[in-house]
């Protein structure tokens, strides 16, 4: 019974721990986007960048939006086909994630054979 304490203890501990934290952004205090940036980063959904900002007010680039949808729908990898556009090398850390946009038909490359992921996302 003792046992059954204790792995429930830190059962309980690592629950809390893993979904209790979020990151803090720098240049997001005080601004309106501190509580939703927060939220995202406890689901895992952002990062931020290595200088520990999140820039709010950047334009989103497509490679940075095809990690949100992946993360935010929580979609998986469905093959190890290689992503087909030149433009997106396979070591590049959005590689992946565009990879998996990809076969889930969340979103597409261009007529021109290519995705290209720096391009900033317009809404139309």
């Amino acid at each position: 019974m003792k046992k059954i304490a204790i792995l429930l203890s830190i059962l309980t501990f690592a629950f809390l721990y893993n979904f209790s934290f979020a990151k803090s952004f720098s240049d997001t205090e005080g601004t309106k986007y501190k509580s939703a940036v927060e939220k995202l980063s406890e689901l895992k959904i952002v990062d931020g960048f290595t200088d520990g900002t999140y820039k709010p007010a950047n334009s989103i680039k497509r490679s940075e939006i095809s990690k949100l949808l992946v993360e935010g729908l929580d979609l998986k990898k469905k093959n190890d086909d290689p992503l087909k556009f030149p433009d997106v090398e396979q070591g590049s850390w959005a590689y992946d994630y565009i990879k998996i946009a990809v076969d889930n038909n969340i979103v597409v490359g261009y007529t021109d054979g290519n995705f290209k992921p720096n391009n900033n996302v317009k809404y139309s």
